[in-house]
């Protein structure tokens, strides 16, 4: 598998175990949780630290990075870093990105300071609130609609 950090990315091998439920003709491996060491097992084939990850939220919430900045940005660093495997294209980094936040917990990651974690008023600008279409989910809705 190749792990991937903010500077450089190296080859490693990841101990997986054939997956007893999945049809045989797919064969589909389950691999380790690394989630305690600081790593998001992506696919067994792409591990990134939760540093790369976290990065770019910040990036993104802050001061609205689009993915393709900051990935324009890591493979400048990867290059001048001589990193021996280049960093990924932005398509296989916002999949990456969009599993590793569907395992965070963040209830109150955006409470007002004054407010709380339930104000009454949200106003989004629409940039750091936005998804991409293709990560449309069913259970993804607007902060207008209301909940009986």
């Amino acid at each position: 598998c190749t792990v991937y950090d903010l500077l450089d990315a190296s080859r490693h091998e990841v101990e997986v175990i054939k997956c007893e439920s999945c049809p045989a003709r797919f064969e589909q491996f389950a691999g380790p949780d690394l989630g305690s060491l600081g790593l998001y097992n992506s696919n067994n084939h792409r591990i990134l630290t939760h540093r790369l990850l976290n990065g770019f939220s910040s990036s993104f919430t802050r001061i609205a990075t689009p993915f393709s900045a900051y990935v324009e940005v890591r493979a400048r660093e990867y290059s001048e870093s001589r990193s021996p495997i280049p960093f990924m294209s932005v398509e296989v980094f916002m999949n990456c990105w969009f599993g590793f936040v569907r395992l965070q917990h963040n209830a109150h990651a955006f409470a007002c300071a004054l407010c709380g974690p339930d104000p009454k008023v949200i106003i989004a600008d629409g940039i750091s609130a936005g998804f991409d279409l293709k990560n449309v989910r069913a259970s993804l809705r607007p902060p207008t609609v209301v909940d009986d």
